[in-house]
């Protein structure tokens, strides 16, 4: 069984790769049979989130896709496994190629060089490029969209199409996919590597070569200043390379004044500079990569904004409790009423809060409650008087916004509170839901708690937290909370 969340931690990655796999079918196919996987996703004492992948776990569908992502990460991990071995050999015959050999043992240093690492070098700068851009390791990117491709195409149903649209989505796209497809073109340019500097101790160690430089156009003094500033790490590592003299005396055609140890000198070099200068970089970025990939997929959240997560919530969230409070007719009689859905309500000092109203009427009391002590906003309905109320409420912690249940929900509401958490922010907005007894009353429980829902679902698509969604009666003991007093 798959382990979703708890609260204050994020989702597992097979748990949020199932529920976005669960989503792509169920836009294909339609909402199927989850009265079971719904009661077990509301028992669960975990976020939104969490419980949205404790259903996505329970439904029917939730054992086939998970079977179908071991066999695609077989195929993605054998893919990778191929294509390393692919530039390994590749590495081994390029240096193989570029070992050119002059007058049976002679052989130009820095054209080797040049060869090997030229691509190397290339091919970073076309990766920082890319990374400019967003599209990460181009290698990467081919090496999955090829793998996946494949495995679509291998048993090509339903099932399959979801699970690859969830991996591509987990492992390609976003911040996780940049820097994964990175890590994969840094591996398989480290093994590129890796096979060249084998097949040259292969040949190095099997024949006997005469490393010398040629040119044309440049001076000696070139090569020489060249040959410094790349033997400056290596040298500080306590790595043999060759001095200016030997520099100078294996510049071709040879002089005859050459040291007998110039070429274990150049040896050095050579494999220095392919070490330092090209496998450990990659090494090193490819660590990197995975370390940032890992980063982003943990810190990756569900985007609930999505039509399908918007319907979930109302379904998934106990918008309603009970419990005992002072019934207004009655002042002594304890009854039942709707309240707030979460008992930990913060309790923040009463001068720290403001209050607004939003389409509701003037409770019986009079408005602010004579409990408050806050900020009062007002009651008002025209959104051209909210820019002016938000800009008082920006100096208090938090800002409850109270909502008539009597009503049902629609765009401009959800504007109101679009509004409200641009001013403040996701943390500092509540909403209050007044009027839900009288709703219960007139229609019974089933349609308050759709009503409810509604409103939830209205209240999440505008970006307030579901822990922010409170539900109680003017005189409430939870009220006295809401409205900043704990006593």
């Amino acid at each position: 069984m798959l382990t979703p969340m708890g609260k204050g931690m994020t989702l597992k990655e097979e748990a949020l790769w199932l529920v976005e796999a669960t989503r792509y079918l169920e836009e294909a196919q339609g909402v199927g049979e989850e009265t079971t996987a719904l009661a077990a996703a509301r028992k669960a004492e975990i976020s939104i989130e969490g419980k949205i992948a404790r259903r996505a776990e329970y439904l029917p569908s939730a054992s086939q896709l998970l079977v179908e992502r071991r066999a695609l990460m077989r195929v993605f991990k054998l893919s990778i496994a191929f294509a390393l071995v692919l530039f390994l050999v590749l590495g081994a015959f390029a240096a193989g190629a570029a070992f050119v050999v002059k007058d049976g043992h002679f052989v130009n240093i820095y054209w080797l060089l040049s060869s090997l690492l030229g691509i190397h070098i290339l091919s970073l700068i076309i990766w920082l490029g890319g990374l400019a851009f967003g599209s990460g390791g181009l290698l990467g990117h081919l090496v999955s969209d090829i793998s996946f491709s494949i495995a679509r195409r291998v048993n090509s149903n339903s099932i399959r199409l979801a699970a690859v649209r969830a991996m591509m989505k987990r492992y390609v796209r976003g911040k996780g996919g940049l820097w994964l497809s990175s890590a994969l073109s840094h591996g398989l340019w480290g093994a590129y590597l890796f096979g060249a500097m084998v097949a040259i101790f292969a040949l190095l160690a099997t024949q006997r070569y005469v490393f010398i430089w040629e040119t044309t156009i440049l001076s000696s003094q070139s090569y020489e200043a060249l040959t410094h500033i790349l033997s400056a790490l290596p040298a500080q590592l306590g790595i043999l390379v060759p001095g200016a003299d030997i520099v100078r005396a294996s510049e071709w055609p040879l002089n005859g004044d050459v040291s007998p140890g110039a070429h274990l000198l150049w040896s050095n070099f050579l494999f220095a500079v392919l070490l330092l200068y090209g496998l450990v970089p990659r090494i090193l970025l490819c660590a990197l990569s995975v370390f940032l990939a890992r980063r982003y997929r943990r810190r990756s959240e569900l985007d609930l904004s999505r039509p399908l997560y918007a319907r979930l919530v109302p379904l998934l969230h106990p918008v309603v409790s009970k419990t005992d409070i002072v019934d207004e007719d009655d002042e002594g009689r304890v009854t039942e009423n709707v309240t707030a859905q979460d008992p930990d309500i913060p309790v923040l000092e009463a001068e720290k809060t403001a209050l607004l109203g939003w389409e509701i009427d003037k409770p019986e009391h009079g408005w602010p409650p004579s409990s408050f002590k806050g900020l009062d906003l007002g009651i008002f309905d025209e959104r051209a008087q909210l820019a002016d109320k938000l800009s008082q409420a920006q100096s208090r912690e938090r800002l409850v916004v109270v909502l008539s249940a009597t009503l049902s929900p629609d765009r401009g509401v959800g504007a109101v509170l679009s509004q409200c958490i641009q001013a403040m922010d996701r943390n500092r907005v509540f909403v209050w839901m007044v009027g839900a007894h009288q709703v219960k009353q007139k229609y019974g429980d089933a349609f308050m708690e759709a009503r409810l829902g509604d409103w939830l679902s209205t209240a999440y698509q505008a970006g307030v937290s579901e822990r922010h969604f409170l539900v109680a009666e003017w005189g409430d003991r939870a009220a006295q909370k809401i409205l900043g007093d704990g006593q």
